[in-house]
């Protein structure tokens, strides 16, 4: 996989970070990456989807697993139901989340990532990430039901 971002910041992309990002996902096509990771929202507000912007996203991505990133959290909570049925209906793979506040353990947040797991349930993957570590994965693993999780200290070297 591969992260499709042309700057860190907010997720409200101009027209000129989305030809960046159409770009990107054609580089990675030609070099063999198999999946891409993007997220676009229109608003800092409630957060809500770019939906034009990631159309382009998801076509240009045609052939390749696509994940949603965790821009997923910057949506009110209230919406997220309604942003998986988009995802999912136009053709996102997995959703990438945190299933609340970012600084929060990913532990506080089992109740909402069991609630978008079981609404997801047969339309799309919702992979738990941020704060998981080698020490906490298996937990997290158990207590959601999911067999995939991401995080950046998630490989144990000893």
């Amino acid at each position: 996989m591969a992260m499709i971002r042309p700057r860190s910041g907010n997720f409200i992309y101009d027209k000129c970070e989305i030809r960046i990002m159409l770009n990107d996902i054609s580089e990675a096509k030609n070099v063999g990456i198999n999946g891409v990771v993007f997220g676009a929202l229109s608003s800092i507000i409630d957060g809500w989807l770019d939906e034009n912007a990631l159309k382009e996203l998801i076509e240009a991505s045609k052939g390749l697993q696509k994940t949603f990133h965790m821009a997923f959290d910057s949506i009110l909570p209230e919406l997220q139901f309604k942003a998986i049925d988009w995802l999912s209906e136009n053709g996102i793979d997995r959703i990438l989340t945190h299933g609340g506040p970012g600084n929060a353990p990913i532990e506080k947040n089992f109740d909402h990532l069991k609630a978008l797991i079981k609404y997801a349930k047969n339309k799309i993957i919702i992979l738990p990430g941020g704060k998981i570590t080698a020490e906490n994965s298996k937990k997290v693993m158990e207590t959601l039901g999911i067999f995939e999780v991401h995080g950046t200290k998630i490989v144990n070297f000893d």
